[in-house]
């Protein structure tokens, strides 16, 4: 985050930043709801049949890719059409043509990605997405600096990076044996076919549209303000994305218990799942938020001017996602439910007509601050929407009063001036700032761990904390 800025120009980051918006909703859109079958029917596949002898990863492959290649043909028939829309976007027509490779390995990629998670092995996901593609994308970064590799060469190895997670996840399942290629078509998939085809068709358009709507405002400051001004809307959103990081951690492991409680119908554990995550992904995703917000002007020195317009972008991006990571896991349990999953692809095609045209006008008038606050208020809207539906239609519901307590502990970290206390001394700037940020987040943390323990406002973080802090000596 902090070197991209740094490393290559507003214009240069704003394309990294446009190409990846553009990449997830054509994901989203040729992989014809396959990690949304996958979901809902592995666990069938599992249960009933052998690794040999299950099809469905390689029936779902196939199509991902037909899916992908007619995209990538309907948009080499409309180029013409495509740098209109981006005129103000130059650089973005110039390196269109590494899209197919990029789109090809993100599908790839999240499709082997879903099956390790259903093996429990989401970890593995994690250390190649989190660790081993930013890493390789972090090296690609330092030949710049050093000037071994020119911006030109350094897209087209961005782009590559995309097929080399994919294929190192497939390593992995093929190393393990959790993963076989076949196409023999067995009588679970003929029984199972025309509810897999259904529920893939609907799940396929909540999908386009669960993954458009958060790129609508990336989108919509490319296409009005120009991609300088998306980088800067870029490194806001960079910060929200830190915001998110619990939810990305506890999700991939728990899609598949969601999946088994429907199954077998195990409502009272479904409604733990649902309160403990949300209560686990506010407190630490408010952390974070607290973290950030108090250290935002010293972030920003580390960066070029002119990106520290983006901070109050920061702010109410932030506050949306925490509405959103209070609201929990609802999407998942609505789509992966028999009865309800038609709701899932209501509310996200419903979110899509809303953001749209929200992020339009309101960056129209606002500018990309306008962005955000089109978020803010669609995101909210959508959330409360399901949270209600699912309150009266299954009496599951993720919120109490610990909620509010950690709503309570995140504003009084942020509101208490605990941002005006810094050291002042004469030294390096960047040292300096980077000494007020370890300090100010070092107290900050202590003291909200020490709340959540002390009034156990969520029992899985208690216990998480009891575990490290006995390790060295203490007893909570």
């Amino acid at each position: 985050m902090i070197f991209y800025p740094n490393l290559l120009s507003k214009e240069e980051f704003g394309l990294i930043q446009t190409m990846l918006a553009i990449v997830l909703p054509l994901v989203a859109l040729g992989e014809l709801g396959a990690t949304s079958i996958v979901n809902k029917f592995f666990p069938i596949y599992r249960k009933h049949s052998d690794i040999k002898n299950n099809e469905l990863p390689s029936i779902l492959l196939l199509s991902g890719f037909l899916g992908v290649s007619i995209l990538m043909i309907l948009a080499y028939f409309n180029l013409d059409f495509i740098g209109r829309k981006f005129g103000k976007s130059p650089l973005f027509v110039e390196y269109l043509f590494l899209l197919p490779l990029m789109v090809y390995g993100s599908m790839t990629f999240n499709l082997l990605s879903i099956f390790l998670a259903h093996y429990r092995k989401s970890d593995w996901v994690m250390m190649i997405r989190d660790i081993g593609f930013r890493f390789f994308n972090f090296v690609l970064l330092g030949l710049v600096f050093l000037k071994f590799i020119s911006f030109n060469t350094f897209v087209k190895l961005y782009s590559v990076s995309f097929a080399l997670a994919a294929i190192a996840v497939l390593i992995l399942l093929r190393k393990n044996k959790l993963i076989t290629f076949t196409l023999s078509i067995t009588k679970l998939s003929r029984r199972l076919s025309p509810k897999i085809l259904k529920y893939g068709f609907f799940m396929w358009l909540a999908n386009v549209c669960l993954v458009t709507a958060p790129l609508m405002d990336t989108i919509g400051v490319a296409g009005i303000l120009g991609i300088e001004q998306t980088a800067i809307f870029a490194i806001a959103s960079y910060f929200v994305v830190f915001v998110s990081l619990p939810q990305k951690a506890i999700l991939m492991p728990i899609i598949p218990i969601i999946s088994e409680c429907w199954r077998d119908k195990k409502m009272e554990k479904l409604d733990q799942l649902y309160k403990s995550s949300s209560e686990v992904m506010l407190l630490l995703g408010g952390l974070i938020f607290a973290n950030i917000w108090i250290n935002i002007d010293h972030i920003y020195a580390f960066l070029p001017r002119g990106y520290e317009a983006g901070k109050w972008v920061f702010f109410v991006l932030g506050l949306a996602k925490l509405l959103d990571l209070v609201t929990s896991i609802n999407g998942y349990i609505l789509n992966t439910s028999t009865k309800y999953w038609k709701i899932d692809l209501m509310t996200t095609v419903g979110l899509v007509f809303i953001i749209g045209p929200l992020n339009y006008f309101f960056i129209k008038e606002f500018g990309i601050i306008g962005s955000a606050y089109a978020n803010l208020l669609a995101y909210f809207s959508f959330n409360l929407f399901r949270t209600a539906y699912l309150r009266y239609k299954t009496k599951l519901y993720p919120l109490s009063k610990k909620t509010l307590y950690a709503f309570l502990l995140i504003g009084f970290m942020i509101l208490t001036g605990f941002a005006k206390v810094e050291l002042h001394l004469n030294i390096n700037a960047y040292v300096l700032a980077g000494l007020n940020i370890f300090l100010k987040s070092a107290v900050l943390t202590l003291i909200f761990l020490f709340v959540i323990v002390r009034y156990n406002l969520s029992i899985e973080l208690r216990n998480m904390i009891a575990k490290y802090t006995a390790m060295i000596g203490i007893k909570l």
